[in-house]
């Protein structure tokens, strides 16, 4: 009779456990499912990318299309003459940037909404033409003259 009990408790024991593992990995299933449909449901929204100008340069992207968490690298090529300073977008509690000081970077959606734009801010680089010396030397000084002057 024992042995029979100790059967029946040790047969329950592993139904138990094998239906608890089962039941936790379905759950689990279950939310994960739910998650992807609540993912397939949400909005979606077009992110416009471009420069002020298009002298600037080119993004390699004009639009993008996203869902809140979703992330995207956008990347920006710079035409000469310029000087790139940053990403910037139009609504920063929207949009977060990896990198914002770098020509390439990735974005994450945070709080979409329609009418988004993402622009690389450039300058105008300075070129120096020519350089005129505000002294005139008409003869330059010789290294025994120049020590003779400072004795």
């Amino acid at each position: 009779m024992r042995r029979s009990q100790f059967l029946f408790l040790a047969c329950c024991s592993v139904f138990l456990f094998v239906g608890c593992k089962n039941f936790l990995t379905g759950s689990l299933l279950k939310s994960e499912l739910e998650e992807s449909i609540n993912y397939a449901n949400a909005a979606s929204y077009t992110i416009k990318v471009a420069p002020e100008k298009a002298d600037y340069g080119q993004c390699n992207v004009s639009s993008i299309t996203m869902k809140n968490t979703d992330q995207a690298e956008i990347s920006f090529s710079l035409s000469s003459g310029y000087i790139f300073k940053s990403w910037q977008s139009s609504d920063p509690e929207a949009i977060s940037f990896e990198d914002k000081y770098s020509l390439t970077t990735t974005i994450t959606m945070i709080d979409g909404h329609d009418d988004i734009k993402i622009t690389p801010l450039c300058v105008k680089s300075l070129a120096i033409s020519s350089i005129t010396p505000a002294v005139k030397i008409h003869r330059p000084l010789k290294i025994l003259e120049l020590n003779r002057i400072l004795q």
